[in-house]
């Protein structure tokens, strides 16, 4: 499950892969934010994402939780001093799980 779920993040740049505790955590990616403002649309934001995966083994059974954080910061204004928090998104979260759970069922693991 471990080696999966690193194949599934290997383009992403990893600042923590702990086996040991089962945590995997991305450093942040940047881009534009994807909302437009304005009559025309203007992009005004700049956004992160990270991702963290927790992998928990308990005997026969391992849970993984995918988490999608995100981040963004105005261009412009006092606001742009610093991030803020907004909502990762489960989309990007379910593609992920997705991703790993197909990886694990040609190794024969299948999810309940």
């Amino acid at each position: 499950m471990w080696d999966e779920s690193l194949m599934v993040l290997e383009r992403a740049t990893l600042i923590t892969a702990d086996k040991s505790s089962g945590v995997l955590e991305t450093d942040w990616e940047k881009g534009m934010s994807k909302q437009g403002v304005g009559a025309f649309g203007r992009k005004l934001t700049q956004e992160r994402s990270s991702l963290f995966v927790k992998i928990i083994d308990d005997h026969d059974v391992s849970t993984i939780r995918v988490i999608h954080v995100r981040q963004e910061h105005p261009l412009s204004g006092v606001k742009a001093l610093r991030w803020f928090p907004v909502d990762g998104s489960p989309h990007v979260e379910r593609r992920i799980l997705n991703t790993i759970q197909q990886r694990l069922k040609k190794h024969g693991c299948h999810p309940i």
